[in-house]
């Protein structure tokens, strides 16, 4: 649940981007994975070694004495060259190891729950009491609800249509959720979700058709809209069984029911087996998004098996491809949150690989641009080519990488446009002079 301020949503690769040079302060929040020789003073090998700081020899050192002094643990540990560890070669006492750090996934993942929570509030003072209160008679609504039957888990809810075919091996296709990935220059990008159950208190509506479900703008959702809703309402269910003062903190009938949905739609629909139908935004951005914060607040609670079979299917949704050229639908905003859905495997598979792949990938959206997709000198904000998303993308954009430009000394360009349109935006107080800036999206657009 947040109460509150811009959640930095890609603080993972705020650790990861920060600055590489020797005696980088970055190597505390990793593991120490490899400690490479050098010699008897510190030597400029930062860029050819990768290192993140210089650890000197001392007489006796073991493993865990160069651990400590690099910010990492004995459980940590990796690989190892140490004068005294018989896994050692190379060093001397008196010369400098090159430590060369990776991420610490279980410190990544404890972080990012905390950032959910934002436990750092009077959770029995108001405003915080009432909306705790709300969020929990809200997942209450869901658990009641709960009526899993197949291609659904509520009755107003269906996620698989009799006329949409969800078959894996079906030939035939809608332009709609044609992969990104092989049709780059596809502009149809992803609608931002709509989740009317998200800080509300409607009761559940009548039961939708392919053709009549509608967001809040009364504009027909693609079907795979449903996968996404889903997932976010078994989110809220995850917010209100994590969250203090929610009457549902801890309920092991509430954890039953989440790992219930979550183990149908595997079944079902969100699998590495499973083709995309509706939009690709939902498989690429929306469900994804969903399932970091998801499994984030269930850390310790989803078993290997079940997180295993989660993350392949995201890798198998978004691939590193996804963001292998900057264009298409993998520009700006986009490109953030596909960024994000990749750190979410990163982080929940224990991929190093694939968070390297994400933060690669990030510094174009920090450029400034004179025409399509991305902010402009003047602050303004572009999505789909030429329409203007200030209020909406910008926004969202920010968001992304709130955690990450404190920790890019370089990329000092993203702070102008910051400052003169999407902040204010984004906080509602230039709501007047931006109202312009945001325009309707069509539904089968993201």
């Amino acid at each position: 649940m947040r109460l509150g301020g811009l959640v930095p949503v890609l603080f993972a690769l705020g650790a990861l981007c920060g600055d590489t040079t020797p005696n980088s302060t970055q190597t505390a929040q990793k593991d120490l994975v490899l400690l490479q020789p050098a010699g008897p003073t510190q030597p400029g090998l930062a860029a050819d070694l990768n290192c993140n700081g210089f650890i000197e020899i001392r007489p006796g050192d073991d493993c865990l004495d160069i651990a400590e002094r690099a910010g990492a643990d004995e459980r940590q540990v990796t690989k190892w060259n140490s004068p005294t560890d018989p896994r050692c070669r190379g060093l001397r006492d008196g010369h400098w190891g090159c430590v060369s750090v990776g991420p610490n996934f279980d410190k990544l993942r404890l972080r990012w729950r905390e950032l959910i929570l934002e436990t750092d509030f009077p959770a029995d003072s108001e405003p915080f009491a009432a909306r705790l209160a709300s969020l929990g008679r809200q997942a209450a609504r869901h658990r009641d609800s709960f009526a899993p039957t197949t291609g659904q888990l509520w009755a107003d809810l269906p996620y698989m249509y009799a006329d949409v075919d969800i078959n894996p091996g079906n030939k035939s296709v809608p332009l709609c959720c044609v992969d990104p990935d092989v049709a780059p220059e596809d502009e149809s990008g992803p609608t931002p979700a709509v989740d009317t159950d998200v800080d509300s208190e409607d009761k559940p509506g009548p039961l939708p058709s392919a053709d009549s479900d509608t967001n809040a703008g009364d504009k027909p959702r693609p079907p795979s809209s449903a996968v996404t809703r889903t997932f976010e309402r078994l989110l809220i269910m995850a917010n209100a069984w994590a969250q203090r003062g929610t009457g549902l903190t801890g309920d092991s009938g509430l954890l039953a029911v989440i790992l219930e949905g979550l183990d149908r739609l595997q079944g079902e629909v969100y699998n590495d087996s499973q083709t995309m139908y509706g939009n690709w935004w939902d498989w690429k951005i929306g469900i994804p998004r969903a399932l970091m914060d998801l499994c984030a607040l269930l850390d310790g609670h989803l078993g290997a098996d079940r997180v295993a079979g989660l993350v392949a299917a995201n890798d198998h949704f978004v691939p590193n491809s996804a963001v292998a050229s900057y264009r298409g639908t993998s520009t700006a905003a986009n490109r953030v949150d596909l960024c994000r859905s990749i750190v979410f495997s990163g982080i929940f598979g224990s991929a190093p690989a694939r968070l390297d792949v994400a933060r690669d990938a990030l510094p174009p959206v920090f450029d400034l641009v004179t025409s399509g997709d991305g902010f402009y000198a003047d602050g303004s904000f572009v999505q789909h080519g030429n329409v203007p998303y200030t209020g909406t993308y910008g926004a969202e954009m920010i968001k992304g990488l709130a955690g990450l430009i404190p920790s890019r000394p370089s990329s000092t360009t993203a702070w102008p446009w910051t400052a003169s349109r999407a902040a204010p935006s984004a906080a509602g107080a230039g709501a007047a002079t931006t109202a312009a800036a945001t325009t309707s999206w069509p539904a089968s657009c993201c």
